[in-house]
């Protein structure tokens, strides 16, 4: 039998260009995302669904953050300014409302985390004011710090025992993080100034731009595409997610005023842009880009950096009904929430699962509370 060896070349030509990577190029990983192209999909698999109980006490608008204690999950939501506390199958505990100006009060809130340390639940004042409320009964004030100078605060990380990152959305030529000493109760450093220009609509996702992973404190910057490894009070550029074409620059907007709208010039010109939100475990490295007015799940292997899509629904404002990347619950396990119980049925009509689940979602309705939904990845 005779070989042809141009079509075996052209044969892997093919398979060459089918299976596209996330390369590494001076310590950066670049992932290049063709945002038009037919990526090879991959499913989830349902491993375990939890409906956040639905009382009088526990209903809310919106779970902007849910974060996870040995024992606990508390969700915060912006709107109401309270942090919404249920146990580990869902069940609704308490709320914390502690609006006010005095000692252990918040006037707004806009993040929340656990600390180790002093087993508390750190909530932070974006005026400057981050209060600590032990974990075990949420009503003892452990810590309460006021940042000096700093006029506004949106999210916070601990880095350890004396040292917490800030992060300030920021417009052009203001300094975006600062690192806080407790011990020295001052502000140490200063660093990556703003290329966001103040117009309509410039704050697009209110969700973490820090996330922990293997022991590591990493901050992705929403505004230019890169991903940070944070050493001490320096920032490591790791990840580059490059978008071509459909990359969105501030400087092509520098011009206008506060009432240009970015998302309608986003929508118009065929831009991408990358939500601040990233997973990452030992396998996998996942994020979402929000593309023609709804978000997409992009998969990158660790083992041969190969790129995938998640095989979610990406319907016009997607990301109102549901994410597949849970803010605060971005690490080591796959898990999503449902803001709109009620869509549950057509978000996962592609998805694996087994008929307890199955009932579990044909029973979700609309004005439910979100639902959390853990998974695994079908290929």
């Amino acid at each position: 039998m005779r070989i042809n060896i141009g079509c075996i070349f052209m044969i892997l030509s093919l398979f060459c260009i089918s299976c596209e990577e996330a390369r590494v190029k001076d310590g950066i990983q670049r992932i290049q995302i063709d945002i038009t192209k037919k990526y090879p999909i991959v499913d989830i698999q349902i491993k375990r669904i939890i409906p956040l109980e639905l009382t009088k006490e526990s209903a809310f608008r919106r779970a902007h953050k849910i974060i996870e204690s040995s024992q606990h999950y508390s969700v915060m939501d912006r709107s109401l300014n309270k942090v919404y506390v249920f146990n580990k199958d869902g069940q609704f505990l308490e709320a914390i409302d502690r609006t006010g100006n005095g000692p252990g009060e918040y006037t707004t809130i806009t993040d929340i985390n656990i600390d180790p340390y002093a087993k508390s639940l750190q909530i932070l004042d974006p005026r400057g004011k981050l209060i600590g409320l032990a974990l075990d009964d949420f009503s003892d004030v452990t810590d309460e710090i006021l940042f000096p100078g700093i006029r506004n605060v949106t999210n916070f990380q601990l880095l350890n025992e004396d040292m917490i990152v800030l992060y300030s959305f920021a417009y052009v030529g203001e300094k975006s993080i600062r690192f806080y000493s407790r011990e020295e109760d001052q502000i140490v450093k200063e660093m990556l100034e703003s290329n966001v220009v103040d117009a309509k609509g410039a704050m697009t996702f209110s969700m973490s731009p820090f996330r922990v992973w293997n022991n590591s404190f990493k901050f992705t910057n929403i505004n230019t595409y890169y991903s940070y490894k944070i050493v001490e009070t320096t920032l490591d550029p790791e990840i580059y997610i490059d978008v071509g074409n459909n990359s969105f620059d501030f400087k092509t907007i520098a011009a206008q005023d506060y009432t240009y709208d970015i998302f309608n010039h986003i929508i118009e010109n065929k831009k991408a842009f990358p939500i601040s939100i990233i997973f990452e475990n030992d396998e996998y490295l996942a994020f979402g880009i929000y593309f023609d007015k709804a978000i997409r799940t992009f998969i990158v292997k660790k083992s041969d950096r190969r790129i995938f899509k998640l095989n979610m629904p990406e319907y016009p404002s997607n990301m109102m009904d549901f994410l597949t990347i849970c803010n605060g619950l971005h690490t080591d396990e796959f898990r999503g929430i449902v803001s709109n119980p009620g869509m549950a049925e057509q978000i996962f009509e592609d998805a694996v699962f087994g008929e307890t689940i199955e009932n579990q979602i044909n029973n979700l309705k609309s004005g439910d509370n979100p639902v959390i939904f853990e998974y695994e990845l079908k290929f």
